[in-house]
């Protein structure tokens, strides 16, 4: 009975171990989401411009070519990453400039 415990609570710790593993690293890789982003996209390199008129104009140009309809949100640009994170009602998201042409668009799995 004794070998069976720890047989059982070894294959537990095992699976909680790698549980963990995968928790920390995608944990890990969220922290440095906006250093990866700047570094594959130019445009995130750009300085960032808080002016209400040109995020306005920003936000009427996203709002022309995705819908208004279609748009969930956006995350607007700020010091840390110049550009405009939009998501979609659909699950689609896509990463804008500051004066609202999109630059990179992808779709959920």
């Amino acid at each position: 009975m004794l070998p069976k415990i720890r047989a059982i609570h070894a294959w537990c710790g095992l699976l909680l171990c790698l549980l963990l593993a995968v928790l920390s690293l995608s944990g890990t890789a969220r922290i440095f989401q906006d250093d990866y982003v700047r570094a594959t996209v130019p445009e995130a390199r750009q300085p960032v411009d808080l002016n209400p008129a040109v995020i306005g104009a920003a936000m009427e140009r996203i709002e022309a070519d995705i819908g208004a309809d279609n748009l969930s949100y956006v995350l607007l640009a700020r010091d840390t990453l110049s550009l405009h994170r939009i998501v979609m009602r659909n699950g689609d998201a896509a990463f804008a400039r500051q004066d609202g042409q999109i630059v990179q668009r992808w779709s959920k799995n």
